[in-house]
């Protein structure tokens, strides 16, 4: 059932990156799910490409499809990234699913989500299995292992 509710978030987050046209990828537990190393995660991550100038149009454009921001701390700023923190509300449920958004700048990050994969699993774009493991720093932080 969660995650179905996690997979509902994931796509109302999706239609509104793809209306837009922006690069992204998913990472964190749900990536890593998706490449069979399981993970319980309660979250959805993904990373998007696009300029610091259109952060307010994305913002927008996700709040329209339903989610709203986290008060506390909506949009956290982490020098090549920046966090943008929202929540789904499942209404079946009443289950809230955080979702964030990291807007990457910065050459590691735009190669992160250009060599994601598409998989058929959930029909949407991870980033590789390789960047998963291989590209965590104190710095680049894209998932735990």
């Amino acid at each position: 059932m969660i995650s179905q509710i996690i997979i509902k978030a994931v796509n109302r987050v999706i239609e509104a990156i793809e209306e837009i046209g922006v690069e992204y990828a998913i990472f964190g537990g749900l990536a890593l799910q998706v490449w069979k190393r399981l993970r319980s995660t309660l979250d959805v991550d993904i990373i998007v490409i696009t300029r610091k100038e259109d952060i307010d149009f994305l913002m927008d454009t996700i709040l329209k499809k339903g989610l709203r921001l986290d008060r506390e701390k909506a949009r956290v700023n982490l020098g090549e990234i920046i966090l943008i923190k929202f929540i789904y509300s499942d209404e079946e449920s009443l289950l809230d699913i955080k979702v964030d958004i990291a807007v990457a700048s910065g050459d590691f990050l735009e190669q992160v989500v250009h060599n994601r994969v598409k998989l058929n699993v959930f029909g949407i774009n991870t980033v590789s299995y390789t960047h998963l493991r291989a590209h965590e720093t104190s710095l680049h932080l894209v998932c735990r292992l």
